[in-house]
């Protein structure tokens, strides 16, 4: 088989400029029979799905086997593997990529497809079958693509593939080497894909033996290098001197933020005292995500008094960078620096609604004396998000033992009374579990319950119908354009690949119901996320929800995709990445791709708002 697929192998090599893209035919706005099967798709109708593989038109077999992708029902297995012999390449590529999806390991499938890529003369099925075969591959797929030649840009899918299997602990010896060797491959995306897979490997101690070739990998790369990020992720697992004597240098020396934030989370359980020194001095980095980073690293870490004296200097040197301070008062709170940390919330202003968020965090680890007083009075906050969080967070510290404290229970018990009181439709349920407790029952809780009332009925969200004549006007590629506290950001939305989540957000957008939004979580060098329309804390619903769309989209650096709590919890918040992200691939719905702006998404910070969100229908096309 293996010179058959090294024969093929060019084919994929010449197709990998488009690889990741939308592969939608642009008919579905058009085509009553497509629009049928997204139905389907959205109505998770997996039999209806099947039967359609079936169907004599071409056009329809391949959109039902992508809608298979997205649905992810295993009982479709055995009928995608029967269309991978089907006569239309377009229907192949998407069985392809749906059996992928299933995210199932099976001998037969493999076989299959290491056939496939073999005797298929297709670009577009190679670079399916390559993809899936990273997502449920094993040993067979890991010696076939560990063998080929691939000189090219074509180096970039198969190491891809190969980083998946490391990730899933499915990669041979000969595979890891290859992973490896293409640390210095001369193609850039080759390389971030290595080194995507070195960091994610499922036991990181396979590498450990060959870490002077990591070692001499990193050594030779410019400071800006874009796959520095994985390879010094993947050294902080070494826990040897070497190593964080290199993430030191690239934590100091790199011009990348990403790099520099890869570098300082890294050092998370570094015990040499220059190399927290140095992690410490990075507070004083000129981007504010690294500051971010360097302030959770340090949050992970059990600090000693020297290393506390330097952060509390550092906070008192600089009060107008809020945002980093409230991320230092975690680990000043965790290190017994109460009064610090006291004085710090004591002066934040009452409408600041995001640093008192840090606050709450930081007072659960204050002693139960302050830190429970502190989440009381949040609780009885006006602000319905600050309110949930202190509440839920009083809840926690409730069953971990903070009842035993007979000082603290009236303190309890007027928090919790007040917040049901509320009539909060995330907390409320969870107040009315806590106020069962005896000890609280005791105290009155019982006619506290009663005077609030029946506990009301949660009202199932609402499942957005589609809107094919608004579909239509949008076109298959509107653009949604965010104006941000920190400039203008414009994403491509792909209506063939995610229809109901493009209509979402234009939607949403058309209402006005992004202005004003924050993005509530930014995680330096992942994602910033936002659009939650209700709370502004990711904690809000719009009063809908709408089905996963699991699209062909990779996420890249750039790409927009849906937040979610599990399959099919979809509203309106969103996330955009910094950077790479493939554990991601086929598992959160990717709608969109910035066109304009990467550098404002890089600014945004937590707290930073959507002042406007518009859509504009897809250009015209071109005579």
């Amino acid at each position: 088989m293996r010179p058959r697929l090294l024969a093929a192998w060019p084919l994929l090599i010449a197709a990998i400029g488009c690889a990741g893209e939308s592969s939608g035919s642009g008919d579905l706005l058009d085509s009553p029979a497509l629009q049928t099967v997204v139905a389907y798709q959205e109505a998770r109708d997996g039999a209806s799905l099947v039967r359609l593989l079936e169907d004599p038109d071409a056009a329809v077999r391949a959109r039902a086997a992508f809608a298979l992708g997205s649905v992810q029902d295993p009982r479709a297995m055995v009928d995608l593997i029967e269309l991978l012999a089907d006569d239309f390449a377009s229907v192949r590529a998407e069985a392809a990529f749906a059996l992928g999806q299933l995210f199932q390991s099976s001998r037969s499938v493999e076989t299959r497809l290491l056939r496939m890529l073999a005797e298929d003369q297709d670009s577009s099925v190679q670079r399916s079958v390559v993809e899936a075969l990273g997502k449920i591959g094993g040993a067979a797929t890991a010696d076939a693509l560990s063998t080929l030649d691939t000189s090219g840009s074509g180096a970039a899918p198969a190491t891809l593939a190969l980083s998946r299997l490391l990730a899933r602990g499915e990669a041979s010896p000969a595979a890891l080497d290859t992973v490896i060797a293409r640390l210095a491959h001369p193609d850039a995306a080759a390389r971030e894909n290595a080194a995507w897979g070195l960091a994610n490997a499922f036991e990181s101690g396979t590498w450990r033996a060959k870490r002077a070739q990591v070692y001499a990998a990193l050594d030779a790369y410019d400071k800006s290098e874009r796959a520095a990020a994985g390879v010094l992720r993947a050294l902080s697992k070494l826990d040897e001197p070497d190593a964080s004597r290199r993430i030191v240098e690239w934590l100091q020396g790199s011009p990348d933020w990403r790099n520099r934030s890869a570098a300082a989370e890294s050092l998370v359980g570094d015990t040499l005292p220059a190399n927290r020194i140095a992690l410490i001095a990075a507070l004083n980095d000129s981007s504010p995500q690294v500051r971010m980073a360097v302030a959770g690293a340090l949050a992970a870490m059990r600090l000693r008094a020297p290393e506390l004296d330097r952060i509390t200097a550092w906070v008192r040197a600089h009060p107008e960078d809020g945002l980093t301070t409230g991320a230092l008062m975690a680990p000043l709170a965790a290190g017994g620096r109460v009064s610090t940390v006291l004085d710090w919330i004591r002066g934040l202003a009452p409408d600041d609604s995001m640093l008192r968020r840090r606050a709450l965090h930081a007072a659960t680890l204050l002693p139960a004396e302050d830190g429970v007083r502190i989440l009381a009075e949040a609780a009885g906050s006006p602000s319905r998000a600050l309110s949930a969080e202190a509440a839920q967070a009083l809840a926690i510290a409730w069953a971990q033992g903070a009842s035993e404290s007979a000082a603290l229970r009236p303190v309890f018990y007027d928090a919790f009374t007040q917040a049901l009181l509320m009539h909060d439709p995330v907390t409320e349920p969870l107040l009315r579990e806590v106020l069962r407790d005896p000890i609280l029952i005791a105290m009155g809780s019982a006619d506290a319950v009663s005077a609030a009332g029946p506990e009301r009925d949660a009202q199932p969200p609402a499942i957005p119908t589609l809107d094919w004549v608004l579909l239509a006007e949008l076109g298959t590629r509107p653009r949604l354009v965010l104006e941000t506290e920190r400039g203008r950001v414009v994403l491509d939305l792909f209506t063939e690949e995610a229809p109901l989540t493009v209509q979402t957000l234009a939607r949403l957008a058309r209402e006005g119901r992004f202005d004003g939004v924050p993005f509530h979580r930014v995680l330096p060098n992942f994602m910033a996320q936002g659009g939650d329309v209700d709370r502004g804390n990711g904690l809000g619903e719009p009063g809908f929800r709408i089905p996963s769309e699991l699209t062909h989209l990779r996420y890249t650096r750039g790409t927009a995709g849906m937040a979610r709590t599990d399959k099919d919890t979809e509203n309106s918040q969103f996330f955009i990445t910094h950077s790479m992200q493939p554990h991601l691939d086929g598992a959160y719905g990717a709608f969109g791709r910035v066109v304009e702006g990467l550098d404002v998404v890089d600014a945004i910070i937590e707290g930073d708002r959507v002042t406007r969100a518009t859509i504009e229908a897809s250009p015209a096309p071109t005579p």
